[in-house]
């Protein structure tokens, strides 16, 4: 209902990118337990992203959004991320 998306451990080897923007996509305990369980996954360090060093996280502010001034701050972000 919120517009993310949900997968499986198993699906995360399949994150084959150069670079990972991670958004965290509700704030609270059980939101940043999956980050933690995630991130800690030897599935997850596996990735050419993360040997890399090239995983971004992003506040959720404006992301969940298709206004102006939110588009604005996700160019923003991946510019900073990108290009700091």
């Amino acid at each position: 209902d919120w517009g993310g998306l949900t997968f499986s451990l198993e699906l995360v080897p399949e994150l084959d990118a150069e670079h990972l923007f991670l958004l965290n996509g509700r704030p609270g305990p059980e939101s940043d337990e999956a980050i933690r369980e995630l991130t800690s996954s030897p599935l997850w360090q596996n990735l050419p992203a993360v040997a890399a060093g090239n995983v971004y996280p992003i506040r959720r502010d404006g992301w969940l959004s298709a206004a102006v001034l939110a588009n604005e701050q996700k160019l923003r972000d991946i510019l900073n991320a990108l290009a700091p």
